[in-house]
């Protein structure tokens, strides 16, 4: 189940359309220091969450 959800994360988040979170992912590319989970959950425990 995982390994489905993270293939549809990827392709979503790198296909340059808003689909899945691609705006924080694009971010990611961007600072390369924020937003390194595919659910957020531990950066937003890390602190390492950053939202548009």
């Amino acid at each position: 189940m995982w390994v489905c959800f993270a293939l549809l994360s990827t392709g979503g988040s790198h296909s340059g359309y808003y689909i899945l979170g691609g705006e924080e992912h694009d971010i990611h590319h961007k600072y390369f220091k924020y937003n390194y989970g595919s659910i957020g959950l531990m950066d937003k425990i890390f602190g390492t969450n950053y939202y548009i």
